[in-house]
């Protein structure tokens, strides 16, 4: 072991050796990595760029926290150093092979025809073609065709009790999801509460005529929309029909299921 750390330091024991004068810090083992790596450099700065362009396509949508799309405006709002602690939902859930699972979500999880969505746009491929947007808003449409609002029994914190019969239910810490809807246009992911948003009997009718308003946050006016405040809710099937799970657009399992804030656990650079 000596022979080699004399090998790899120049015949020195000391890692460092710190002088005035010079700097030769880089050993031979290092500069010979480096020559190697040098040689493809250009290789390693396309896949830079290559992974910087997915990041940007997948905060394009991410309107929460108002990011700059541009590349130099990120930049210079992550040399700003400006930060925020938001909350962590963590979701207690059956997963589809019938287990007990938990997973957490800095976003929005939901279920209902929400969760039947998600596995249509799983399954799509010709309409991811024209975007998020518009793959969230076709399987929306088609997967309202063949849905039934579900029977579920809500229970939170606040005292809320209720057998409703759910289209969609969002159990939100951030505003928008389903490519850009925004479901939960009061919530902020700093509060220390869920925004619980509830569309109730919801029909293919009701999407076609209140899609905007989904969109622009204007639906919580409908008499048809439950909206309240809670740190946890607990939703429970009435019915044996499997009530579907979305989160943060993945489609984990099923209902039964409780949902908790866990307040100000993740700082963010935005």
């Amino acid at each position: 072991d000596a022979t080699v750390r004399r090998l790899r330091n120049h015949g020195s024991t000391a890692r460092n050796v710190h002088s005035y004068g010079f700097n030769s810090r880089l050993d031979d083992l290092h500069a010979g990595v480096l020559s190697a790596k040098l040689k493809k450099i250009d290789q390693y700065n396309d896949q830079r760029r290559a992974w910087a362009d997915r990041y940007t396509a997948g905060l394009k949508d991410c309107k929460t926290f108002d990011l700059p799309e541009e590349l130099e405006p990120c930049v210079a709002r992550i040399a700003e150093g400006t930060t925020r602690t938001i909350d962590i939902g963590r979701m207690s859930f059956v997963a589809d092979d019938g287990r007990e699972a938990m997973r957490f979500f800095d976003n929005i999880a939901s279920f209902g025809m929400s969760g039947a969505v998600d596995r249509a746009v799983n399954r799509a491929q010709i309409s991811k073609l024209f975007g998020g947007s518009f793959a969230f808003l076709w399987a929306t449409l088609v997967t309202a065709i063949r849905f039934r609002p579900q029977a579920v029994r809500l229970t939170a914190d606040t005292g809320f009790d209720d057998i409703i019969n759910i289209g969609t239910a969002a159990v939100a810490n951030g505003r928008f999801f389903g490519g850009g809807m925004m479901i939960a246009p009061k919530a902020e992911p700093d509060s220390g509460y869920f925004d619980i948003v509830i569309l109730r009997h919801t029909t293919l009718g009701d999407l076609l005529s209140g899609s905007r308003a989904l969109y622009d946050g204007t639906h919580l006016d409908d008499p048809k929309v439950t909206h309240f405040r809670a740190k946890w809710l607990v939703a429970t099937p009435v019915a044996e029909a499997p009530v579907l799970l979305d989160i943060d657009g993945e489609a984990p399992g099923r209902l039964p299921a409780r949902f908790e804030i866990l307040p100000s656990v993740l700082t963010l650079r935005c």
